[in-house]
């Protein structure tokens, strides 16, 4: 956990109580915790939300590293492009429960915005 807690530069959290913790601090610490843990999938639920921007790129550095790394399956659900885009390498979209479309590889940022467009009809704010 110390190497990932690095990576994820948190060792400012090791010794403060949750309590006492930010938003994006307190999500740093609950990532850590949920990887230390050696389960075989980790279901990730809007990861980035109350990061700063420094924060959303360490956290993808450390779900690549851990995917990498370990035998972990990581599920992300998110609606960050970005995230998206850097991280996975399949994509799963789901419509009102029902799956409406697999992708088995890693999509752009860009190809991920105009595949959600297609999908949902939706316009995408660039």
């Amino acid at each position: 956990m110390l190497a990932n807690a690095k990576l994820f530069d948190a060792e400012s959290l090791m010794n403060k109580e949750f309590d006492q913790m930010s938003t994006g601090q307190k999500k740093k610490a609950t990532l850590l915790v949920a990887i230390s843990f050696d389960t075989p999938m980790l279901l990730l639920d809007e990861p980035s939300n109350g990061l700063d921007m420094s924060a959303q790129v360490d956290l993808m550095k450390l779900v690549d590293s851990v995917a990498k790394k370990s035998q972990h399956t990581i599920i992300l659900s998110s609606h960050d492009p970005v995230l998206m885009s850097e991280v996975t390498t399949q994509y799963i979209f789901v419509n009102e429960g029902t799956v409406i479309k697999t992708v088995d590889h890693s999509l752009s940022e860009a190809e991920l915005r105009q595949m959600y467009e297609q999908l949902y009809q939706k316009a995408v704010i660039r």
